[in-house]
């Protein structure tokens, strides 16, 4: 392989915007360029991001869409927008900088633009699936694995995308299986793991974050949207002691919803909504002084925010729907309980509340299974796929 790869990866969101797959190319442009080698990024714009950005090593190309209103989340027309400006920019910067690899992330809507720019420049396109792009239980009819006249064309463009892609890789076991039942792909799938940047551990306690310390702290983080099922936490909590307090760490469209839930359930004094926290540092603080963390979604691709607790030693409750099966494993290093199901999770966390020696145990094995995921390895995974990729185009 050539010393230093010129690599463009385009993913349609990218911090501020958006959630974990943002976060995933942010920390792989990272490593990428710790290692040597150049990076840029194609993804969204959005009023006062700046259309050029150099952020730590990686330089970042924004293009404008319609209909981005918020950062936690992109509008069906942000998204159909997105190939119709990021195409022509592609090209511009293919030209310019003759990358000898385009890394695309997400079928839609990412997919088009990795795929016509690697048709015209001929440069191999490595496809990477984050999971909700391919099935979300709460907007199945706008993926590949639902029904209707959109699921269908979105199969159909799926499976051109991978039949052109060089190499296919995803996030989990749990994606791998979505891909192979929905769009049925006639190349093997690599899973590489969502990359984790080993955060600074910065000094925090509940009572420096203006928490009571003789309460005990669940958190859960995360854009504020349905298939996250804060909505079954909260109706978990109504089963637990009044010690126990809910930290809801994010923003998004059902944070009205569920501030209502919570009034309307009588939790609304034990159930903290923190907002978007931007500040890595800020959001770690809350991490290192809770107690356990909680995953209630319906599903999900793998989960960042799982190697966020892990990371700082917190055992973990999680739903066992999702990507998340590779992170945790039941009764090792958390517990796993049925998704939409409140009376499941109520009982996992009073498990773990009741017995401190386990929630030791939990949180002692997630800081020695965390470092797998560490980002310097993982972009040594995606280094292994753009030289079977490359090898393969000769």
């Amino acid at each position: 392989m050539k010393k230093s790869l010129k690599i463009l990866i385009i993913n349609y969101e990218h911090p501020p915007l958006g959630g974990g797959g943002g976060v995933c190319t942010q920390t792989v442009g990272n490593a990428l360029v710790a290692k040597g080698h150049t990076v840029h990024i194609l993804t969204s714009g959005m009023k006062g991001l700046p259309k050029k950005s150099i952020e730590n090593g990686v330089m970042v190309f924004r293009v404008p869409v319609l209909g981005r209103k918020d950062l936690s989340t992109a509008s069906n027309l942000s998204m159909f927008t997105f190939p119709l400006s990021s195409i022509p920019k592609g090209i511009l910067l293919c030209w310019k900088y003759k990358y000898d690899i385009i890394n695309t992330h997400f079928y839609a809507p990412s997919g088009p633009t990795g795929m016509v720019l690697s048709l015209m420049f001929r440069i191999p396109n490595v496809l990477y699936i984050h999971g909700a792009d391919v099935y979300d239980p709460t907007r199945l009819n706008k993926t590949p694995a639902g029904r209707g006249l959109l699921s269908a064309l979105l199969r159909l463009s799926a499976k051109l995308q991978s039949k052109l892609a060089k190499k296919i890789a995803c996030q989990s076991s749990d994606t791998k299986k979505n891909i192979e039942i929905y769009i049925k792909p006639k190349k093997d799938i690599t899973i590489i793991p969502l990359p984790f940047a080993k955060p600074s551990h910065p000094e925090s306690s509940k009572k420096s974050l203006g928490l009571d310390p003789r309460k005990y702290y669940l958190l859960s983080a995360g854009r504020v949207v349905k298939r996250k099922g804060y909505d079954y936490l909260l109706r978990a909590m109504t089963e637990l002691p009044d010690r126990i307090h809910a930290l809801i760490m994010g923003d998004g469209p059902e944070l009205t919803n569920l501030k209502n839930l919570a009034s309307d359930l009588g939790i609304n004094t034990r159930v903290h909504f923190l907002g978007f926290v931007q500040r890595d540092e800020d959001k770690y603080r809350y991490y290192a002084a809770a107690d356990l963390y909680v995953l209630s979604s319906l599903h999900e691709g793998m989960g960042i925010v799982v190697q966020e607790a892990m990371e700082f030693g917190l055992p973990v409750v999680a739903t066992n729907h999702g990507g998340q099966i590779d992170l945790i494993a039941h009764n090792i290093n958390g517990i796993l309980v049925p998704p939409q199901n409140p009376h499941a999770l109520s009982e996992a966390i009073l498990t773990i509340y009741r017995s401190r020696s386990l929630a030791r145990a939990y949180g002692e094995k997630n800081l020695e299974m965390i470092q797998k995921y560490y980002s310097p390895a993982i972009a040594n995974q995606y280094l292994s796929l753009f030289e079977a990729s490359l090898t393969s185009a000769q």
